[in-house]
């Protein structure tokens, strides 16, 4: 929930509903008909996050409870290895040289380029290079 360009966390069993912010010098709270669920202190200096450890570790049991029915790990496992392979390979394997035609299409690029800039220089009818 935002409460001048501060981010501040709230229980996530309230996300999506319509909540109650109360902010005044010193704090900012959140009801949710009518109890509490979320009080923090506010915070002044501007774009910052401010997150209650027990919103937090609420989310996490809620993200892993999600994930257990929807079969999909929560974080990657530690230690597995992913090959990454050069984009050279796969040009390789489908017959493709870029790099024969990328040389000529910039050389052809620039010359062409050079010579319109060579052309456009040189003295005008009143003896003034331009």
């Amino acid at each position: 929930m935002r409460v001048d360009a501060n981010d501040y966390s709230v229980d996530p069993g309230v996300i999506g509903r319509r909540i109650e912010v109360v902010a005044d010098l010193e704090t900012v709270r959140v009801f949710y008909e009518g109890r509490t669920v979320a009080d923090h202190a506010r915070v002044w200096a501007r774009h910052q996050t401010i997150t209650d450890p027990d919103h937090r570790r609420a989310a996490d049991v809620l993200r892993v409870a999600r994930s257990s029915m929807s079969g999909l790990p929560t974080r990657p496992t530690a230690g597995v290895v992913v090959e990454q392979r050069a984009l050279a390979d796969y040009d390789s394997v489908l017959g493709v040289d870029l790099t024969s035609s990328l040389t000529s299409s910039l050389t052809s690029s620039l010359t062409s380029s050079l010579t319109s800039s060579v052309t456009g220089v040189g003295a005008g009818a009143n003896g003034r290079w331009s």
